[in-house]
């Protein structure tokens, strides 16, 4: 599959046609034909994790290609952390030999390898032709990159930079101004590509009632995006005090800044927009706070790109966190 093919498959829904698409609609044809093609995305930009990926870069992303970068994406930190500090509790370190024997189990920790192990899975309608040894021979190819050895560091920074690319491509999906920044009411959209149908059609009447002002640069946007990746810690602050206002989240993004690597790398702090188009779009009875219900849907729904079983045990942690504080609210009377 081309790189457009492959990133649209993992931002699948944003609220905005992909750049690269091409449009067939009628409207476009009166248009000025003799006005240039605007550049797609990938003429413009080529994302350092397709680099190392795609080493004689014709642009193509093959089947057992496409099944690294899901693993790397849904492989528990946690797990792959475990796994390094029991071969080398010392150097904290692994090399090719010692992962493979753990890859199988590694997989089986990912909802596609589940998937795809499982013997209940039937066989793709379109009659891929590849088999486990080939998946494993090929994530370990690029997972080590010619590298005697891995450490968990370098595990981490990889699936970042993947995480990195996609948040890039779904950022220049919206416009872009010559200052390489989106609108607010693009952020908003932003915040519902996870959401299912109902939820973001929802959201999305009330962000197009809302007069939303101010923009958002890319490196701004990454840091919203490192927050909600720490969704815990909004909802612990909203169970806590009931509610959250405009200045408790305004204190809580900038300790989040004070924290975050990225943030400290880049110089960069969640924007006064961000946090003002964030709070316009879920207070949806307009009260100046945001309760516990008006947040969970989105900040549930936008932290994780990839999910792994780690992940779903987490899912099923906070659940019963969140129904014991509901149960606490209704037993105080807060309810």
């Amino acid at each position: 599959m081309s790189y457009q093919d492959f990133f649209h498959s993992l931002t699948p829904y944003n609220f905005v046609a992909s750049k690269d698409d091409d449009d067939d609609d009628d409207d476009e044809e009166n248009k000025d034909k003799e006005k240039e093609k605007e550049p797609g995305y990938f003429d413009k930009f080529t994302p350092e994790i397709m680099t190392i990926v795609d080493a004689n870069q014709d642009k193509k992303i093959d089947f057992n290609e496409y099944i690294f970068f899901i693993t790397l994406l849904q492989l528990p930190e946690g797990e792959v952390m475990r796994i390094i500090e029991k071969v080398n509790p010392e150097e904290r370190k692994i090399n090719k030999a010692q992962f493979a024997k753990y890859l199988t189990k590694l997989r089986k920790c990912t909802a596609l390898g589940l998937k795809q192990m499982s013997k209940s899975f039937m066989p793709d309608g379109r009659k891929i032709s590849t088999d486990e040894d080939h998946i494993s021979k090929t994530i370990l190819l690029h997972l080590f990159n010619d590298k005697e050895y891995i450490t968990i560091e370098d595990f981490c920074e990889l699936k970042s930079k993947l995480k990195h690319a996609l948040l890039h491509y779904e950022f220049y999906q919206f416009d872009v101004d010559e200052d390489e920044t989106i609108s607010a009411e693009s952020f908003a959209k932003s915040l519902l590509s996870c959401l299912n149908y109902t939820q973001a059609s929802k959201y999305s009447r009330r962000i197009h009632s809302l007069k939303l002002e101010g923009r958002v640069s890319f490196k701004e946007y990454v840091a919203f995006h490192n927050l909600i990746e720490k969704a815990d810690i909004i909802k612990m602050k909203i169970s806590t005090y009931r509610f959250l206002s405009l200045g408790m989240f305004r204190d809580l993004c900038d300790d989040f800044a004070k924290l975050d690597p990225y943030c400290n790398q880049n110089k960069v702090s969640i924007s006064d927009t961000q946090i003002a188009t964030f709070f316009k779009v879920l207070d949806e009875d307009e009260n100046g706070a945001l309760e516990y219900d008006e947040v969970v849907d989105i900040l549930e729904g936008k932290k994780n790109i990839g999910l792994g079983k780690e992940d779903k045990f987490k899912r099923e942690m906070t659940e019963k966190i969140d129904r014991y504080i509901k149960k606490f609210q209704k037993y105080v009377g807060w309810t």
